[in-house]
Parts: C-alpha cells; structure tokens; sequence
C-alpha cells in the first residue's frame, strides 16, 4: 500500500465498513457458534470490536493523520512553482486519460465530481486568499451539466486544472501568509500549500477510477 495513492481510499473504504462488517460477523458467529473454539471467537471478537471502536471514536484523529501525512507534509517546503509544475503534468495525465475513456454514464458523474471538486476548491482557496467573502458551500453546484460528453467533460477538465495552476503561480508572485489556514468541509483546516496539493491528489485517485 502506498501513502500517496492507495491508503485514502483505504481509510475511507476502512471507516465506511467497520460497523457493517462486524454486524455480518456476529451474525454468522451467533449462527454458527458451537463450531467455532472460545479463545479464537474471543481473541477475533476482541479484534472487531477494536475495529469497531476505531472507526466511531477515533476518525477525525485518523483523518488527521492522513491529511498530514498525505496532504500537507508533501506539500510543506514546496514552492509554489513546485506545486504549479505538478499540477500541470498531473492534468494533463488526467485529461488524456479522460479523453480515452468510454463515454458511458459512469465515466460522466465521475468527471463531474473531479471538475466540481476542482472548481469548488479553487474558488474557495482563491477567495479565501484574497480575501474575499464566502460561504461553506459544498462542490455540487460547481459541476458541469450533466449533458455533457466524455469529450467535453476532458476539455473542461483541462481548464479548469489550468487555472489551478495559474493560481499556484499567482502565489508564487504575491505568496499569503506563512501561517494561513482555509478550511475544508471534511478534512478541516489546511494549508495554502496543502490546498493545492490535496486538488492534485483528489484528481489523480478519482481519475485511476475512469475505464
């Protein structure tokens, strides 16, 4: 498993599932009982309900770690240029691999959600640092039409990333402050830095789902 691809979506998959799997497990063990040794029923049991633990009391501390490890850290240090050049060649990968992809219904919604995603985060990063008002929106009112093709959907894709790296160069040229934080609906605060680094990530693991 790798910290910049696989595990987000592991964590989430992770925390979604917890509760449901143990639900399923003590049903069979409750069926199936009288075969199954004490101490293993016991020292599994104690495992799921761990697991179960884990995923109603201690997901923001994991959340938190992931956005450190995954989001933030990578992107501490890096100038803005930096973060300007990777997301270029990211979206560009993309944007290929979404020109190639089938256009079936599927493929859509989930171009959708990444341009949504990408134009929501900007506009609230971009507002944010230059202060200007805004609100705690969320990003489905910044998705394209959904009578949009695969092909349009790339093209718009390729824009809206464009602009993404313009703002990183803006920065670069009139950088905010150290300190400054804008939050994130789910993940909490991040950094300037951490902002765009979390759009790049966000694309890239929701563009390996296009077929």
């Amino acid at each position: 498993m790798s910290w910049t691809t696989d595990l987000p979506e592991a964590l989430s998959h992770w925390m979604d599932d917890a509760t449901e799997h143990a639900d399923d497990w003590a049903d069979t063990w409750e069926e199936e009982g009288s075969g199954f040794p004490w101490l293993p029923l016991l020292l599994t049991g104690a495992a799921v309900a761990g697991a179960v633990w884990l995923a109603r009391n201690r997901k923001a501390e994991m959340t938190g770690l992931a956005v450190r490890r995954l989001i933030e850290q990578p992107a501490e240090g890096k100038s803005f240029l930096s973060l300007e050049e990777a997301l270029s060649s990211s979206g560009e990968r993309i944007a290929a691999r979404a020109a190639s992809a089938s256009d079936t219904e599927r493929n859509r919604e989930l171009l959708r959600h990444i341009i949504g995603i990408e134009r929501w985060g900007r506009a609230r990063l971009q507002s944010a640092v230059l202060l200007r008002p805004w609100v705690m929106d969320e990003h489905h009112d910044y998705k394209p039409p959904r009578d949009k093709s695969m092909t349009e959907l790339a093209g718009m894709f390729a824009e809206q990333r464009r602009r993404t790296a313009e703002l990183a160069h803006t920065l670069h040229e009139n950088p905010p402050r150290l300190n400054d934080k804008v939050p994130h609906n789910g993940l909490g605060p991040l950094s300037v830095r951490g902002w765009l680094r979390y759009l790049q990530l966000h694309a890239e693991l929701e563009g390996r789902k296009l077929l």
